[in-house]
């Protein structure tokens, strides 16, 4: 009896092990060389986007809380758009040079990268609509209702305005 129970035992932990291998992977954790190389290179001056298809960037730390809540989100994001955008994380505390590179403040802070034009970064939490509303205008250049071109465009300005009033502090 003991051994039916061991061999059953085994068994159930292969199943598992086996199931957890094949969980497909749709966000990618990112080190400042992969970002070199698939995203672009931010030690140059010319600005190249490597990669093929649009990028979404999750700058986090394990320890930030708002960071795990928006977490589930980025990878629903990624599950959503699979296949018509690249979904990869970079740990701030682990990759320090590519959140120096793009002057990262506060996390979590979401970088867009579309095929074409330059890069956009949003900071905070996003719900996943938002997130998802930011990710057919920015990367995948989709038309909005009117109501959410309104909304979105007056998001933009805040931010922009934001920026700009941050900016003056730094002068």
């Amino acid at each position: 009896m003991k051994r039916i129970l061991t061999t059953m035992l085994l068994a159930v932990v292969a199943i598992i092990c086996s199931y957890a291998q094949e969980q497909k992977e749709y966000v990618h954790n990112m080190t400042s060389e992969e970002f070199k190389a698939k995203v672009f290179d931010y030690t140059k001056s010319e600005y190249k986007f490597n990669g093929t298809k649009p990028v979404l960037v999750d700058f986090y730390a394990t320890w930030c809380g708002p960071c795990k809540a928006l977490s589930p989100i980025v990878e629903a994001i990624a599950q959503t758009y699979e296949g018509a955008i690249d979904v990869y994380r970079i740990d701030v505390d682990k990759e320090p040079e590519v959140s120096q590179a793009f002057g990262i403040r506060s996390i979590p802070s979401l970088l867009f990268v579309p095929q074409e034009g330059q890069p956009n970064m949003l900071g905070g939490f996003m719900y996943y609509e938002r997130l998802a509303i930011n990710v057919a205008v920015l990367l995948l250049n989709k038309p909005l209702p009117t109501e959410l071109v309104q909304i979105y465009q007056m998001q933009m300005q805040r931010q922009q305005q934001e920026a700009a009033a941050e900016q003056k502090k730094q002068e």
